[in-house]
């Protein structure tokens, strides 16, 4: 259930888009394990998710890393 509300945070929070969007996300899909090892307590909102994982960077996987990147070349 944690895990769930912490996708659906992801989803709408840090990336401001609707059900149909998070379902094919990535950063929902490939980051939602590192956001609950690496950002647990770190609330959704104002960005504060993604700085997390940026600040670390050098733990999280691979799949979440190459989101991340596409993210930012979608910006």
């Amino acid at each position: 259930m944690r895990l769930r509300l912490t996708t659906l945070a992801v989803a709408s929070l840090l990336l401001s888009g609707g059900a149909a969007f998070a379902q094919q996300n990535p950063i929902v899909t490939y980051c939602e394990a590192d956001i609950a090892r690496l950002c647990k307590g770190v609330p959704a909102g104002d960005g504060r998710l993604l700085a997390c994982l940026q600040s670390h960077s050098q733990q999280i996987s691979v799949g979440c890393a190459k989101a991340l990147q596409q993210l930012k070349k979608n910006m």
